[in-house]
């Protein structure tokens, strides 16, 4: 699944429950939770998807101190396999 719809992405601060494109197209909704405060969290940790998804993938294409970090490299690959809908 390569086709996502590319960042960034950003909170609505007028609608805090949204998560737009910069062109203001709409991405995600968060709802059904009672707490407003966990609500702007959730829609924060939404827009940051496409951001520290490169990040992590730019990590990985790194080959330093692979064998050191070998379980922190297959976490970071299947998060990464599991966003993009890869098989692992």
């Amino acid at each position: 699944m390569k086709d996502y719809t590319q960042g960034p992405w950003l909170v609505n601060e007028s609608k805090f429950t949204e998560v737009l494109t910069q062109d203001r197209l709409l991405v995600a909704t968060c709802n059904r939770i009672e707490n407003p405060s966990t609500l702007y969290a959730n829609a924060k940790l939404i827009a940051a998807a496409p951001e520290l998804l490169q990040s992590l993938k730019d990590c990985l294409e790194m080959d330093i101190h692979a064998r050191v970090c070998k379980p922190w490299r297959e976490k970071a690959q299947a998060a990464v396999a599991k966003a993009i809908g890869a098989k692992e």
